[in-house]
């Protein structure tokens, strides 16, 4: 984390009516869409339970062909932001360091010298100390 958790909570400021903060998923796992990662969740609560449009959403995903699969929460949202996009307010990557090497960039395992998926559209870089040979 690069700052105060002060300044994410202040990402509610500028939702602009979404109801859904998330930052964006670090691998293509679900190219061609822009993958929402579900790590960090901002949830507008009070809107989300007054949003007729957006309850209609949930109610009607799997009906409408859609499957949550086995990331749940994750797919949700990538379908969501893909075809609501004034639902999803994107946050800072910086907020979200995806550690997992299961899923690697262009869909293979790939990892630095600490263990975490290396991608070039992520905002922050972990780097382990440098080795001497």
């Amino acid at each position: 984390m690069l700052s105060g958790i002060h300044d994410l909570w202040s990402s509610f400021d500028h939702f602009n009516g979404a109801l859904v903060g998330l930052a964006n998923e670090q691998n293509d796992l679900y190219k061609p869409m822009v993958g929402k990662n579900g790590g960090l969740q901002l949830l507008d609560l009070d809107g989300i339970r007054s949003s007729h449009d957006y309850l209609s959403v949930m109610d009607r995903f799997n009906v409408d062909g859609y499957r949550i699969g086995f990331l749940g929460d994750q797919t949700f949202y990538t379908v969501l932001a893909h075809l609501h996009p004034r639902f999803v307010y994107t946050v800072g990557c910086e907020w979200n360091r995806q550690l997992s090497t299961h899923f690697g960039r262009l869909g293979r395992a790939s990892s630095d010298s600490t263990g975490a998926t290396g991608d070039v559209r992520c905002c922050m870089q972990i780097r382990g100390p440098s080795s001497a040979s």
